[in-house]
């Protein structure tokens, strides 16, 4: 969930440059992996570029190198990129974790993501995928906030990428540090890569997580949906259709019985936003101007349709068992640091998500002093976590 994230990172220095899996029966629902399928990998193509024109910085020298792949999961294709600071040694894995996008454009095999500036600054070793849904997988639908789903497409690519890097010799000490990192929904999903790693040994031994940096995001779906029926003016409506159309392909069974067009507006239905959202063509910018467009201002009543608004109606129900099922403050406890990152003035991943969390974790050592304050809008604060990250470095943290 990001706005004008574009815009935002001109502001800052940084400029960007130019498993398939199978659906779950929530009942079934479980971390626990009992055969991690095995993960080969492909080299699309291999660029160099040079530190400068990532990070706008006198001391930035040398290049980084990008290597877009392609890999596989089970019978499924998908894809990202690998990072890495040419001719120096490697201290640290990171795991990047994008936020919300609308378009396949905006992935990271097609528009870098901030995180390859921790090659610069960190000699950082970077892995991104692009999620099912985009880059190779774009003729799918986005499984958008299925936390196993995401959680898995990120850490297949972190195993597809070791691969890649025994090949090709990476200089990677033998005893790197891995940092899981993300902002938005990209903080939901390095939550849930955290969960699922520690949820599997063979995982964990392999991934050497040091820490998890969770900036804003949504880990607690159904008190997202229950606080956005309650506000005025949605600030971001396109999430809406996006968690409904990830739901209904991530869980069919159990959705079975309910049309996407149900929980929306005539309004909305009739501008056909659904079809637009998994076209992968446009922005979520884009998206939330064909929204009010559509059906005026982005109240709850003017998106939602009355079964929708009403959590006690059947649908509701049924969408409210699913998102639980994606809910990451219960039925777990974090056993490596986490740190979380909130604004107290976002509403567009509202306040509770981190207070649900901190609520869960109240007593467990692992989780590090949170940095919540008044930063301003969620974009706003994105570009503090993004600039805290940068400018601190990685093992100052």
């Amino acid at each position: 969930m990001m706005k004008n994230i574009k815009q935002i990172f001109r502001l800052f220095a940084i400029v960007i440059v130019a498993v398939a899996c199978s659906s779950q029966n929530p009942k079934a629902s479980n971390w626990t992996e009992t055969n991690i399928a095995d993960v080969a990998y492909q080299v699309v193509r291999i660029d160099s570029v040079p530190s400068s024109a990532i990070m706008k910085n006198a001391d930035a020298v040398g290049n980084v190198v990008i290597a877009h792949i392609t890999y596989t999961s089970g019978s499924s294709t998908l894809s990202g990129i690998v990072a890495w600071p040419a001719n120096v040694k490697i201290e640290n894995v990171v795991i990047g974790n994008h936020w919300t996008i609308g378009s396949d454009a905006e992935c990271p095999s097609h528009s870098l993501p901030f995180d390859v500036a921790l090659c610069v600054t960190s000699q950082s070793f970077v892995v991104c995928s692009d999620y099912l849904g985009f880059g190779a997988s774009a003729d799918k639908v986005h499984h958008y906030l299925c936390a196993i789903e995401t959680a898995r497409n990120s850490v297949d690519c972190f195993r597809a990428a070791m691969l890649f890097a025994t090949d090709y010799k990476l200089p990677i000490a033998t005893d790197f540090k891995t940092f899981n990192i993300g902002y938005s929904q990209g903080g939901a999903v390095a939550l849930a890569v955290q969960r699922y790693v520690e949820a599997n040994a063979q995982l964990d031994s392999l991934v050497h997580l040091k820490q998890t940096i969770c900036g804003a995001g949504p880990y607690d779906p159904v008190a997202c949906y229950k606080a956005y029926l309650q506000q005025d003016t949605l600030a971001y409506p396109v999430v809406i259709p996006m968690i409904i159309a990830g739901m209904k392909a991530t869980y069919p069974t159990e959705l079975a019985r309910i049309n996407e067009e149900a929980f929306f507006s005539d309004k909305f239905n009739s501008a056909h936003i659904l079809d637009s959202v998994k076209s992968k063509r446009f922005t979520t910018d884009q998206i939330n101007a064909m929204i009010i467009n559509a059906i005026g201002a982005p109240t709850p009543h003017n998106l939602f349709s009355e079964s929708a608004i009403d959590t006690t109606s059947a649908i509701a129900r049924e969408i409210i068992k699913v998102l639980e099922f994606n809910n990451l403050t219960k039925d777990w406890q974090p056993q490596t640091p986490v740190r979380f990152f909130h604004s107290t003035d976002d509403v567009v991943v509202p306040i509770v998500n981190f207070e649900n969390a901190m609520k869960s974790f109240s007593h467990n050592k692992n989780v590090a002093e949170p940095i919540v304050s008044n930063m301003g809008t969620h974009g706003e604060a994105a570009v503090k976590f993004y600039m805290m990250l940068i400018q601190k470095r990685l093992n100052e943290l």
